[in-house]
């Protein structure tokens, strides 16, 4: 069982260099910066940093992301008619920076999985893209990406 906890969103953000060339925007864009954190059997477990170009979602609110009934992906479709069928994800293992750490319950250093991720819609636009860091423990990772 996962529970998800919308920490914080923040309207009005300017994409920085890296951020804007993930999103396809220009540097100085307007993104709406969303953290969230996902806990499995009570543990937290990720935490994600996401950005999202505020142009393709005007009118998003904190208020539809705190009381969705869906996956982000799922909201973007849902109110948007963004449909995300691309992913590409970059990982690797990394200490613990403080302020994740603190969130996800281990201490600074401790060893996590950091998922760089850019969802992409039809046409190759991006949709989202984030900082996922993951608690593996005794869990594993799993991504499936497209369809069977």
């Amino acid at each position: 069982m996962f529970l998800e906890q919308l920490l914080e969103v923040l309207a009005g953000v300017l994409a920085a260099l890296v951020t804007a060339e993930r999103l396809g925007v220009a540097t100085g864009s307007a993104v709406l910066r969303l953290r969230n954190l996902l806990a499995l059997d009570g543990k937290p477990t990720v935490y994600d940093d996401i950005r999202l170009p505020a142009a393709r979602f005007a009118g998003l609110t904190a208020n539809e992301l705190s009381e969705r009934d869906t996956t982000l992906y799922g909201l973007m479709q849902q109110r948007f008619g963004i449909t995300v069928v691309r992913i590409v994800e970059h990982l690797e293992a990394v200490a613990a920076p403080a302020d994740v750490a603190a969130l996800l319950g281990v201490t600074a250093g401790h060893p996590l999985l950091r998922i760089v991720r850019t969802g992409y819609s039809y046409g190759g636009e991006a949709a989202d893209t984030r900082l996922r860091y993951v608690r593996t423990g005794a869990r594993r990772y799993e991504s499936v990406l497209g369809q069977r």
